[in-house]
């Protein structure tokens, strides 16, 4: 996947993720084996605020939500007297959408840095347009995340100075 992040100080930041994921569930019911394969285009977006501490070390805590565009769902059933069926998931939602929160750190410093997250996802869409059960399935995962960030260095634009600029200590610099 993909991070950017823009700081607003020290200690916050906010950013934006896009990410490919692959969530599902197993069950195992009566000795049939049945398993559920989503994958997902995911776009996170969430807020960090990083504790300051010394050293490399910056311990981070981060909220925010997803949204994620259904990419495939595929099902598999293995029989307990051996027998196994595969297909498409039709009636899956085309979507998901929820909040996260986590928390990890980042090491290091300079042009690159280190990234090691776990989160949590709660989705509040529907997986399944056909209700199968008597509750409502969806989406709860754990999610780890280990990645290099590599910074990107921005300059602040130099202007010309003009007649109506006022120039250092206040007067006018002619153009």
């Amino acid at each position: 996947g993909l991070l950017y992040k823009i700081r607003y100080g020290n200690y916050f930041a906010m950013r934006m993720e896009l990410s490919y994921l692959n969530k599902g569930d197993k069950w195992i019911i009566n000795g049939d084996t049945t398993t559920y394969s989503l994958n997902y285009l995911g776009v996170q977006a969430g807020l960090e605020f990083d504790i300051p501490i010394k050293g490399r070390f910056t311990p981070t805590i981060i909220a925010g939500s997803y949204y994620d565009f259904l990419s495939s769902a595929k099902y598999k059933i293995e029989a307990a007297d051996g027998g196994v069926q595969e297909g498409e998931l039709t009636d899956a939602t085309t979507s998901d959408w929820g909040f996260m929160f986590g928390g990890g750190f980042v090491y290091g410093s300079g042009t690159s840095e280190y990234i090691f997250e776990v989160r949590y996802d709660v989705g509040l869409t529907s997986l399944f347009a056909t209700n199968y059960t008597s509750s409502d399935i969806k989406n709860r995962d754990i999610s780890f995340l280990v990645g290099l960030l590599f910074k990107l260095k921005s300059t602040p634009k130099q202007r010309k100075p003009s007649p109506e600029t006022p120039g250092p200590g206040g007067e006018f610099i002619p153009a």
